[in-house]
């Protein structure tokens, strides 16, 4: 899910950049991506979310832009719209547990 969530914020990033975001191969942000496309999509991958698409880059005919679709962009927002109802939890001024992260 770190490919979709980087896609739905960087429109027309390239694999390239999703991989070297997820510390990953370029083949291995490829396949992950490729699960996000719809199912009509030559290339795509099971199980074929249909919440991206893949374009030519037109300044570089190797590499392929990758953006949400409307089932992306739908899930994006409600996401965001999840987000947005969340209710801010603040530890008790009597909670004397150690922290979770040190």
């Amino acid at each position: 899910m770190a490919a979709y969530f980087y896609v739905a914020e960087n429109p027309g990033v390239s694999i390239l950049e999703v991989a070297l975001l997820t510390d990953t191969s370029i083949s291995t942000a490829s396949r992950a991506l490729r699960a996000l496309l719809p199912d009509t999509d030559f290339m795509t991958l099971a199980p074929s979310l249909g919440l991206i698409r893949m374009e030519p880059n037109p300044n570089d005919g190797r590499s392929r832009m990758v953006f949400l679709t409307e089932a992306g962009e739908a899930l994006r927002g409600q996401i965001n719209a999840k987000l947005a109802e969340a209710i801010l939890i603040e530890a008790s001024p009597d909670d004397t547990s150690a922290p979770l992260v040190t």
